[in-house]
């Protein structure tokens, strides 16, 4: 079919370059001897269609041969093909400025180390200068106790500041050059008394929550004492065991006892019965049961304080008070030392962006002899009195505690409750394993008491069967008589 109209004759551009109106017999301006007209040059570069030409000497006999595409290259809407399909050009690149030589930043530390402090100031997350701020200032909220841990493993060695000062001083003007690690390093050593004022900084923040544990670890002995001493199951346990003890070992040496040591409670279990898999603290937790019914073997839930008790280890608390002592008179000793900066002056660093003085120093606002100060008279009276209640506690009430059941005065707190624990948690069990055997031996009997009476009962079952059919047959044969 004819697309477009009615055909008419169209000039054609001969293949020996004449021009040739005739139209096909088709209807189509598309001769064999004739090349096809391009369409209109774009304005743009079109997106090339990647396709394979069918040679002109093989049209000849194909549809190509009656294909017209001139007319639909007139209808199409270039407007709409170049808005589709025109290459995007990439602008070009501008020009590297060769005028100006960029430098690349310095590295003056050795490799490894400067790859940790960078690893390590990420974490910071601060400026060198918001650093120093927060250190002359003592901020705890910049620096706290995490960062400031951080800030004390990025410290600079002996050496490195020398080795980055001699590069600036053999290159005039190249401080833009130095790397991130160089200008922290540079920038932090310029703190007088660095290592003493984060020291301090330290125990400003650490002391406050180090006496608070302290003390808890002292209201816990406290408490687990008393829940102990108080305990009525606890001392008719001892009771019991006593009297246990006394009727195994009449009549030897080891009789006639008026106490025993508390590890005895924990070998117990080691003394078998002549029967299997039954101990003898099985049957001291079965006695107790028999003696008061309402005897609570779970004994660590009546005293809720002897297990942590059991893990504090009180050597530890004693070096920890007595290094917050020490930390404390070094705190001290440093109002002494430390010069207040926005008095007296510090000299800058060589990056430092500070006003300097007439006399050649920077002033910064210095605020670690006053909030030391006040630290310090805060905080004495509260170790002090702390000191004071770990030895009445643990030198004065335990160690009487634990004379009271026969202990050695020398006996620790997690020696003592220890035991108390690792007893209570298995007399405990040994009850619990009571309870599945008792209700083992009662389905046991259950069973077989069911089976004892299930064959009983089928006898009798029986019997009023037989009865019943000798009646009918009796009946049976007094109706045929």
């Amino acid at each position: 079919p004819h697309i477009g109209g009615v055909p008419s004759a169209s000039p054609r551009l001969t293949q020996s370059g004449g021009t040739n109106y005739s139209a096909s017999p088709t209807g189509y301006a598309f001769g064999l001897n004739a090349v096809p007209l391009p369409p209109a040059k774009p304005k743009n570069k079109l997106r090339i269609f990647n396709w394979n030409k069918v040679n002109e000497r093989n049209v000849k006999g194909t549809v190509w041969e009656d294909v017209n595409n001139e007319e639909v290259i007139g209808k199409l809407n270039m407007a709409e093909i170049e808005q589709l399909f025109t290459v995007q050009t990439e602008k070009p690149a501008a020009k590297a400025d060769t005028s100006i030589f960029k430098k690349t930043k310095v590295s003056l530390i050795e490799a490894k180390r400067s790859t940790n402090l960078g690893i390590q100031l990420h974490r910071l997350g601060l400026s060198p200068t918001d650093v120093k701020t927060a250190i002359y200032q003592l901020n705890s909220e910049v620096l706290n106790l995490d960062k400031l841990v951080t800030l004390l493993k990025s410290l600079p060695e002996p050496g490195e500041v020398e080795s980055i000062s001699a590069y600036l001083d053999s290159n005039p003007g190249s401080e833009a050059n130095l790397g991130k690690v160089e200008e922290f390093l540079l920038e932090i050593s310029s703190v007088p008394q660095l290592d003493i004022r984060l020291k301090c900084f330290m125990s400003q923040q650490q002391i406050p929550a180090s006496l608070i544990t302290i003390k808890k670890a002292i209201n816990t002995l406290s408490l687990a004492m008393k829940e102990i001493r108080e305990n009525s199951d606890f001392k008719r346990v001892l009771c019991v065991v006593l009297a246990i003890g006394n009727t195994l070992n009449a009549g030897s040496n080891r009789g006639q006892a008026y106490g025993f040591k508390l590890e005895t409670l924990t070998k117990l279990k080691d003394t078998k019965t002549s029967e299997s898999g039954v101990t003898l603290l099985n049957f001291v937790a079965n006695k107790l049961i028999e003696l008061e019914k309402d005897s609570n073997l779970n004994l660590l839930k009546d005293m809720p304080n002897v297990e942590p008790a059991s893990k504090i280890y009180i050597e530890d608390v004693q070096k920890e008070l007595s290094s917050i002592e020490t930390s404390l008179k070094q705190c001290v000793s440093a109002l002494q030392t430390v010069k207040d900066v926005s008095v007296h002056g510090a000299k800058p660093s060589r990056i430092s962006k500070k006003e300097v003085g007439a006399d050649g120093l920077i002033r910064e606002e210095d605020l670690f002899n006053s909030k030391i100060d006040e630290f310090v008279k805060s905080v004495q009276k509260d170790v002090n009195q702390t000191s004071e209640l770990l030895k009445s506690v643990y030198e004065g009430e335990f160690c009487e505690f634990v004379v009271s059941y026969g202990e050695a005065r020398t006996t620790s707190p997690e020696q003592f409750f220890n035991l108390i624990v690792q007893f209570a948690n298995e007399l405990w069990n040994a009850h619990n394993q009571n309870l599945k055997k008792n209700e083992a031996k009662k389905k046991a009997a259950a069973s077989k008491t069911g089976a004892a009476g299930a064959a009983t009962g089928g006898g009798i079952k029986k019997r009023p069967k037989q009865q019943q059919a000798t009646a009918a047959g009796g009946a049976a044969a007094a109706t045929a008589t």
